[in-house]
């Protein structure tokens, strides 16, 4: 009795399944089939874009124009502004990149640091381009958080290297110069440039200590906006980067920014109090971890000129 019980709920189990079987193979309907097809192809699309956006904010370079107008200024002159590249490559030996440079016809190429990353040993992509940025315009180099890392990490005497391809290197130290016919003093900080560091602190306190016009290459923006630099030291124009102008922006606005946090306000743009001037670059590389996104490569372009001229609005050029 016991087996032939056995037999009846195996049978029944096994004309379940069979059952089960017969519903699972029923045809899916047109309709079924038509909105599967749209589901994948709205994704197809989404992600198409995904990416393309991606690329286009990694790849595709924006030159933003600034235009100042000041009795300092005795001849007009021009200076391009490159930061945070990050070991990135436009084209094949940086081709985009220096075409872009050759359009704005600088009289002067300033470079605000972490042009490389610290834990790539080679750096010879960085000196190639400093060697050829030589070949359109003098180039004064500041570091980067990246720079002193690297210096920190291999003990490698990086101020040597990046002077033989060509480089004028303000680490902490500034030199008198003239562009275009103006008296400049050009300095470079990496720091944070606060009382608490007193190399800074008196590196800072030299360097306001000029009648020429004063050109300061502070690769930490924070050290001006937030940390009362503009109040504390007598300096006419900044320029800095470090905040990749947010790395990932969503309706203009950026969502994240090393040192900043979440959502920062100011990530890019020109900035003006207490007589000094800062221009904030969007930079030019970024994060390996997290990619660009509707934040394209920004090379910053300023125009000073005299009184005589009227003030011409930022201008950001779209190729």
């Amino acid at each position: 009795m016991r087996r032939r019980r056995k037999s009846r709920v195996s049978e029944n189990k096994l004309q379940y399944v069979r059952k089960g079987d017969m519903r699972a193979r029923k045809p899916t309907s047109a309709k079924a089939l038509c909105r599967r097809a749209i589901t994948l192809l709205l994704a197809g699309v989404f992600f198409l874009l995904l990416g393309a956006e991606v690329w286009r904010s990694t790849q595709c370079i924006e030159i933003t124009n600034y235009t100042i107008v000041s009795d300092s200024i005795e001849n007009d002159m021009t200076l391009v502004l490159l930061t945070d590249l990050h070991h990135h490559v436009f084209g094949r030996g940086h081709s985009r990149l220096l075409d872009a440079v050759r359009s704005c016809k600088p009289d002067a190429i300033l470079v605000a640091g972490d042009m490389f990353t610290y834990w790539d040993k080679n750096i010879d992509s960085t000196l190639y381009l400093v060697q050829e940025l030589v070949k359109i315009a003098p180039v004064y180099y500041g570091y980067g958080n990246h720079e002193a890392m690297y210096v920190e990490a291999t003990g490698a005497d990086l101020q040597a290297a990046l002077t033989a391809a060509g480089a004028v290197v303000v680490e902490l130290s500034y030199v008198d110069t003239e562009i275009a016919g103006n008296p400049v003093r050009i300095g470079g900080s990496c720091g944070y440039l606060m009382r608490e560091f007193p190399d800074q602190h008196f590196f800072m306190r030299s360097f306001e200590y000029t009648e020429r016009i004063s050109l300061l290459l502070a690769h930490r923006p924070e050290a001006f906006l937030s940390w009362g630099g503009m109040q504390r030291y007598s300096v006419d124009y900044v320029f800095s980067g470090h905040l990749h102008g947010g790395q990932a922006r969503l309706f203009g606005r950026a969502l994240y920014a090393p040192e900043s946090g979440f959502f920062p306000k100011i990530t890019d743009g020109m900035h003006t109090a207490y007589d000094t001037t800062l221009f904030l670059s969007r930079g030019l590389g970024g994060s390996n971890v997290v990619p660009r996104f509707f934040n394209r490569p920004e090379l910053v372009c300023i125009q000073f000129a005299g009184a005589q001229y009227q003030t011409a609005p930022q201008e950001t050029l779209r190729p």
